[in-house]
């Protein structure tokens, strides 16, 4: 966390001013197609380590690419990720689970093994701001959930939180602070 800090302040140093926001958003764009590659590796590293929280990645993704374009950088990267920690969790089972969440957060989500539930429940926990999406994704590895039924809920389930998170990050970089801090309260970053 201390590496983290220590990291992302000259980047928020930097974007408090409009010439400092627009010179990341240069930079980030000057590194071309390697810049969205970043991005989606990003997104995809923080949903495999699982206490890297998305949110600050989604905010800096949406001041560089805006709304429309951070949003599908940010989902094609939570399909690499979620894809890469689906099948892993199938190839290696609980045990390997163990080594990223603790056990008590997998066993407050062990009710979704009523398969009959498990589709609906897990859709609903994907879209509600806040709630452990990828102590979920690890979990959905142990169920028999189909992968294009666990991708489609992946995918469509974190959408709100994506646009929402790269509209505070487009906010951001228009100087609208008043309007990024509302949408941040709004889906709980804050």
């Amino acid at each position: 966390m201390l590496l983290a800090f220590f990291i992302s302040k000259p980047l928020i140093n930097s974007i408090t001013s409009p010439e400092g926001r627009l010179e990341f958003k240069e930079w980030i764009s000057s590194l071309g197609f390697v810049g969205k590659l970043i991005v989606i590796g990003l997104m995809a590293l923080q949903l495999i380590l699982a206490v890297i929280p998305g949110g600050p990645v989604q905010i800096v993704t949406g001041i560089t690419y805006g709304v429309v374009e951070g949003t599908i950088l940010c989902e094609l990267g939570i399909i690499l990720g979620s894809t890469i920690v689906f099948f892993t969790v199938r190839k290696l089972g609980r045990k390997f689970i163990y080594l990223f969440i603790k056990e008590e957060d997998i066993e407050k989500i062990s009710f979704l093994q009523d398969e009959q539930k498990l589709n609906l429940i897990s859709f609903v926990l994907m879209v509600i701001p806040g709630a452990p999406k990828d102590a979920l994704t690890y979990f959905l590895g142990l169920t028999k959930m189909k992968y294009y039924v666990f991708i489609m809920i992946s995918v469509i389930g974190r959408l709100p939180a994506l646009i929402m998170s790269t509209m505070t990050g487009s906010s951001v970089l228009e100087g609208n602070w008043i309007t990024a801090l509302i949408i941040a309260i709004s889906v709980g970053f804050v």
